[in-house]
């Protein structure tokens, strides 16, 4: 599925989640969704002591942020960290403007693009 998302709709993210990181009998399943087209990981941060206030199925698997970025180079692809996520298909579908407010301060317009445009 993420592989058919992929060549259809390919600039835009597509997630490789923790359930998928959670299947059963497939140790490799976070590997193949990034080989299948998925751009974006989903780290867990939430303390131990709170993890079973958000567990909405059994058997989930919290990898570190090492395992995931360690998981990543082990299958030949790069960690990006730190860098904003926005897809670009968004950045097709939105025009920036810089403006100059009335104290001469300048800020950024983004104007959504209608797809029939």
């Amino acid at each position: 599925m993420i592989a058919l998302t992929r060549i259809i709709l390919e600039d835009v993210n597509i997630v490789n989640s923790t359930s998928l990181q959670s299947l059963p009998n497939f140790n490799n399943a976070f590997e193949l969704g990034i080989k299948a087209g998925a751009n974006v990981v989903m780290p867990i941060f939430t303390p131990n002591i709170q993890k079973a206030k958000y567990e909405i199925y059994n058997l989930k698997k919290y990898l570190t942020f090492t395992d995931i970025s360690n998981r990543i180079k082990k299958i030949n692809f790069i960690p990006i960290y730190n860098k904003w996520g926005d897809p670009l298909h968004y950045f097709k579908r939105t025009r920036q403007i810089n403006c100059i407010n009335r104290k001469n301060e300048l800020f950024t317009l983004k104007a959504t693009i209608p797809e029939f445009l």
